[in-house]
């Protein structure tokens, strides 16, 4: 949070914290938060199910600060409680943006890792053979239609653990049915893209937009490894954005 601060940051994602944010965690977040920033709003995705210990792999945490708070009219996270996503809604007198958080787990093994719990769950669903990213995908496409009918605009980011658009019908299809476009990818292309996963050699990260956000987003670019939270193995991504014109145009 000193590092968000330090950089003016507006709106911010982070996925894997990998913590059961039970209510006592949860005032500790909003302590270290209201003594950096004047005003400030957050909201967290995790699986419904219980573990033995704090330790929970995968979720998402979404907030955002200063006075875009005060534009702040809903927020929630992925409707089967999987802790795939969550997200904070924004709203002006014309105009709603919907700023999302999305971690796709990478398809691991083991009783307690972030794609084994939403496995888990959805067996308790009574589907027989869960595959959790397919059903992710199917999801979020519902999820994102019922957005756009809503005429939302949306900034998505996310922990893809893998390159959209790489094979039919993956996360890649999901957004671009929807008109979500890569910010990156857009103002940089596809050649000599920095490897956004430490110990990975391509990258797996990226902020998505609609039309709108794409045409008022200024900059977009990456952090050094280690620069700002130093246990972290992802580069951290940004935009720079007008969010201004987008809300009253």
């Amino acid at each position: 949070m000193d590092t968000m601060k330090d950089r003016h940051v507006t709106l911010m994602g982070f996925v894997e914290p990998n913590l059961s944010i039970s209510p006592k965690r949860r005032r500790q977040y909003q302590r270290i938060m209201r003594q950096r920033f004047n005003h400030c709003h957050f909201t967290t995705s995790e699986s419904n199910l219980t573990l033995p210990t704090d330790y929970k792999p995968g979720g998402t945490f979404t907030a955002a600060t200063g006075d875009w708070t005060t534009r702040i009219n809903g927020q929630g996270s992925d409707p089967r409680g999987l802790g795939r996503w969550s997200y904070i809604k924004l709203q002006s007198k014309k105009k709603r943006l919907i700023i999302i958080t999305l971690y796709r787990p990478h398809p691991t093994k083991g009783t307690k890792t972030v794609r084994t719990q939403p496995y888990l769950l959805l067996r308790i669903e009574g589907k027989t053979a869960p595959d959790p990213i397919k059903i992710l995908y199917h999801d979020l496409d519902e999820q994102l239609a019922l957005w756009r009918q809503d005429d939302c605009e949306i900034i998505l980011m996310m922990d893809a653990n893998e390159i959209p658009g790489t094979k039919p019908d993956d996360l890649g299809y999901t957004l671009a049915k929807h008109g979500l476009i890569d910010l990156h990818r857009k103002r940089h292309g596809y050649d000599n893209e920095p490897t956004t996963y430490a110990r990975g050699n391509r990258r797996i990260d990226y902020i998505y937009g609609t039309t709108l956000v794409d045409i008022h987003t200024n900059r977009a670019g990456c952090t050094p490894f280690g620069d700002g939270y130093f246990l972290s193995d992802h580069r951290g991504l940004f935009i720079d954005i007008n969010l201004r014109a987008i809300f009253f145009l």
